[in-house]
């Protein structure tokens, strides 16, 4: 069974928004951060568009602050081969 991420509305209203998205670069970005796994997306959601510490993201995630820290590495490093 999938485990529910929870999603905070207000740090997903710092996600720039598609209709302001005009350079193609941020486009692919945002498109490259949805297609990450769950968890890994939302811990960048959390982290970058967010603001939140890792201790802030654990704790909304209901994960330890170091599992955070493996996804958040493992993300960019996704992204980094990505890009």
């Amino acid at each position: 069974m999938a485990r529910e991420i929870p999603v905070d509305p207000a740090h997903l209203a710092r996600r720039p928004a598609p209709e302001e998205a005009d350079d193609p670069e941020r486009d692919r970005i945002a498109g490259l951060v949805e297609a990450l796994p769950d968890l890994e997306r939302a811990v960048v959601e959390c982290l970058v568009w967010g603001g939140m510490t890792k201790v802030e993201c654990a704790e909304l995630l209901g994960i330890s602050r170091s599992y955070v820290h493996k996804l958040w590495r493992r993300a960019r490093e996704r992204l980094r081969d990505d890009l």
